[in-house]
């Protein structure tokens, strides 16, 4: 659909893009990111022929986008701009309608039979038609943005084109604008680059992004490829994590507001009537694997229950594996080692599978530096623990 081909764009003699080259193909949602002041506007205005490269090319469609005219290239590509400007009051409908341009000819453009049909489809489509004789200024921003969109597609394009659609909106308009451009490539075949600045929406609904940082590609593939914590961190400048999304499989952004000590949580203990209580000073991200559906939280406090207890402590970790009054055997498992969510949960299967006693575990990681945690020597303690349980049991 569109191959850029090392092209390098700016404005006057200042140089905003560097080399780029990279190919998007028809029928996909591609996102662009980056920071601020990185290109990516100046990027769409080099697809709408709006930006000629100072060196380089963009062909659309195996031509260079230069040798569109205007009309052609507006009923092949559609563009949502990120500001709408909007002198007079004009209807819904009558905004829609402007779309169908590319379409009239002549001084007298008569709107006929195909622009109406087009026209209340997409109306119908984005479920504008209860606005119709609305003023726009009347609606909300989130529904004028799909307004807008409207009249993008009413020219029906192959190709649509959007800088930030979602900026300035509620949660719930860019969930729902996200949502009809997916729709719109899946069922429809039609091709979207759109510009973001959200990383979590980009990874929930694009199949393939572009990073860039000062004019120049730092990422390009899908988002589980794009959206690693190292480049995100580089790339934005600020400590950037990047973990599994805990209901869909795509990346989950965070950030880490500071920088957090490496070292042992310190645990201190105290005597409760079932057992004691383990309590952290720092909270700890913890898998307990009784808790359903969501067994991950951060937590500080640790209730131990037990009629019998064994345990071991170093400076890597501290199991307490405990027998409760009804006669389960549950497993504590803190570590000094940051690990991501389906580390723990990858760590609790194995220890399941060797340990098939222990009927509930309960393990906490520290934030802070990644470590590799011993898999082998936390299999041995854990052994002798419950082995040190079961002859207590016996005497």
């Amino acid at each position: 659909m569109i191959d850029v081909k090392g092209i390098s764009a700016g404005y006057d003699n200042k140089r905003i893009l560097h080399d780029l080259t990279f190919s998007i193909k028809g029928g996909a949602l591609y996102g662009i990111l980056g920071p601020n002041g990185c290109g990516k506007t100046t990027l769409l205005k080099t697809f709408t022929g709006a930006l000629k490269p100072q060196a380089g090319s963009v062909e659309l469609e195996g031509r260079p986008v230069h040798e569109y005219g205007a009309g052609d290239l507006a009923k092949i590509a559609a563009v949502l701009p990120q500001k709408h400007e909007q002198s007079f009051s004009f209807t819904v409908r009558e905004v829609t309608s402007m779309g169908r341009y590319p379409y009239k000819k002549g001084l007298f453009n008569f709107f006929d039979e195909e622009d109406e049909r087009v026209v209340k489809r997409v109306m119908d489509q984005l479920d504008l038609m209860q606005f119709a004789d609305s003023p726009l200024h009347d609606l909300s921003g989130g529904e004028q943005q799909r307004v807008f969109l409207a009249r993008a597609l009413v020219q029906e394009p192959r190709l649509l084109l959007l800088d930030e659609p979602t900026n300035h909106l509620d949660l719930s308009y860019q969930i729902d604008l996200m949502s009809m451009m997916h729709r719109l490539v899946n069922e429809e075949g039609l091709t979207v680059v759109t510009i973001l600045h959200d990383m979590n929406i980009a990874a929930m609904f694009c199949d393939r992004l572009l990073l860039l940082k000062e004019g120049r590609i730092q990422g390009e593939g899908r988002p589980e490829e794009v959206l690693a914590s190292d480049r995100l961190t580089a790339v934005y400048e600020a400590p950037v994590v990047t973990s599994s999304h805990p209901s869909v499989p795509v990346p989950l952004i965070t950030c880490r507001p500071f920088e957090v000590e490496n070292r042992v949580p310190f645990l201190s203990f105290r005597e409760t009537a079932k057992g004691i209580e383990a309590q952290s000073d720092v909270p700890l991200r913890t898998l307990r694997t009784e808790m359903d559906p969501e067994p991950f939280g951060w937590e500080t406090v640790f209730p131990i229950a037990y009629e019998d207890l064994a345990e071991s402590h170093s400076s890597a970790f501290a199991v307490f594996i405990a027998r409760t009054e009804q006669g389960s055997i549950t497993l504590t498992l803190v570590l000094n080692s940051a690990l991501t969510d389906s580390e723990a949960l990858s760590l609790s299967l194995q220890l399941a599978r060797q340990f098939s006693e222990i009927a509930q575990f309960t393990i906490a990681s520290c934030r802070g530096e990644k470590k590799e945690p011993r898999v082998e020597d936390l299999k041995m303690k854990v052994g002798e623990c419950l082995r040190s349980l079961q002859k207590e049991a016996k005497q």
